[in-house]
């Protein structure tokens, strides 16, 4: 039996060094892998020097961005080019809706362009085609004769399109 605590106590101290010891080796392997990831230095024609050093860091750390070069410090990613101009969303607000005989059109946006309307019934057909110039963001129609019922507008200017649901009450 004293044999038996001695057996058991020698297997368990093996498997405990065997175990300490490859996570020694583990920790060691991943800090090294984290601090040789290199750096890289370019030059773009047209657009002055790239320069990239990475020191391990998850994020970049530092940029210095001028006319002739770019200089970042951190964890190396591909430089994304970020265009200058913004294009706003070319949106559009109908009201009253539902309406009874007059809608209107509002732009989200500075909107002057003539602009094509066309609306549709619920089977697709096309009712009503004109076009028209906003004034101060807007496009009124007057509508009295359309059928009460569920339309859909579309509202095209140059290559901006838009479409609303119309609702058109008694």
């Amino acid at each position: 039996m004293n044999l038996d605590g001695k057996g058991t106590s020698l297997i368990f101290l093996t498997c405990f060094l065997i175990f300490s010891s490859m996570s020694i080796q583990g920790q060691s392997l991943r800090n090294s892998s984290w601090v040789a990831m290199g750096s890289s230095a370019q030059a773009i024609p047209g657009q002055g020097l790239v320069v990239q050093q990475s020191i391990g860091q998850s994020s970049v750390a530092g940029v210095f961005v001028s006319a002739s070069a770019r200089i970042s410090q951190g964890f190396l990613r591909g430089i994304r080019v970020v265009s200058k101009e913004i294009k706003l969303p070319f949106e559009v607000i109908a009201f009253p809706n539902s309406f009874t005989d007059r809608i209107s059109f509002r732009f989200t946006t500075e909107h002057q362009e003539l602009t094509q309307v066309r609306i549709y019934d619920g089977l697709g057909k096309l009712i009503y085609e004109a076009s028209h110039q906003p004034k101060n963001n807007e496009i009124q129609l007057n509508l009295p004769y359309l059928a009460t019922g569920v339309y859909v507008a579309h509202l095209r200017s140059g290559n901006k399109f838009v479409q609303s649901r119309l609702i058109k009450k008694p």
